[in-house]
């Protein structure tokens, strides 16, 4: 949904409906391509139906099975399958500052982000009963700060189970996020250095793989070090 539309001048306004044609193609398209991993989903219609379905136990797939995340030119991923499980994020180095100051803000904004986001599926998957929070069949809110399993329990603090389970079998897949960076190994560098995202790469919950095109060199970063992995 778009807001403040009203505002748009009408040069602007073309140029939005064309933008918003585009999101809705897009959305389309990416509605029908994860259907196609659910029962009785085969039209629009039946997405529709079975998103404000109160009966559906698993409203919260969404975001499941992410794995990784990608910043760079939009054109290197375009044709990939990439089956929803990464984060994208259109970078392009060649107009970044040496600060690198774009791509700090990546690091500290959706990077960060996904991180969290990572995290909250990994702990929850790997030990649901003490990192995550049980089935929701059973919760009951307490104080508008969190839930309880029946009438008394601790507050759980992460998923529960049909977020990331399928039938008591794992659905989500517990990997540690894997960011892709298109970008010279010196700009990724200087992005880390600045960045709030420096912890959780140092400490390995954020597993960076440069790719560097102007080398002709893809980096890994194991043992507190980028490492050559792959020339390109």
């Amino acid at each position: 949904k778009f807001y403040d539309t009203d505002l748009l001048d009408d040069d602007a306004r073309k140029r939005f409906e064309r933008i918003q044609l585009d999101f809705n193609t897009a959305s389309a398209q990416a509605r029908m391509e994860r259907a196609q991993a659910l029962p009785y989903t085969k039209t629009h219609h039946d997405i529709v139906t079975k998103s404000m379905d109160w009966s559906e136990p698993r409203p919260e797939w969404g975001l499941a099975k992410n794995m990784g995340a990608f910043a760079g030119p939009r054109s290197s991923v375009r044709h990939m399958k990439l089956d929803n499980r990464l984060f994208l994020h259109s970078y392009d180095w060649k107009i970044d500052n040496d600060n690198a100051d774009i791509l700090t803000r990546i690091f500290n904004g959706p990077l960060v982000v996904g991180e969290w986001i990572n995290l909250e599926h990994y702990f929850s998957t790997v030990d649901n009963h003490i990192y995550g929070a049980g089935s929701k069949v059973y919760h009951n809110v307490v104080g508008k700060v969190g839930v309880f399993n029946g009438n008394y329990s601790d507050l759980k603090i992460g998923l529960p189970t049909q977020s990331v389970e399928l039938e008591g079998e794992a659905y989500h897949e517990p990997v540690r996020l894997l960011t892709f960076m298109e970008a010279p190994l010196q700009k990724v560098l200087k992005a880390v250095e600045n960045s709030i995202a420096k912890p959780f790469i140092l400490n390995e919950w954020i597993r960076p793989v440069v790719i560097d095109r102007e080398a002709g060199k893809i980096y890994s970063f194991e043992h507190g070090e980028f490492i050559v992995i792959k020339e390109i």
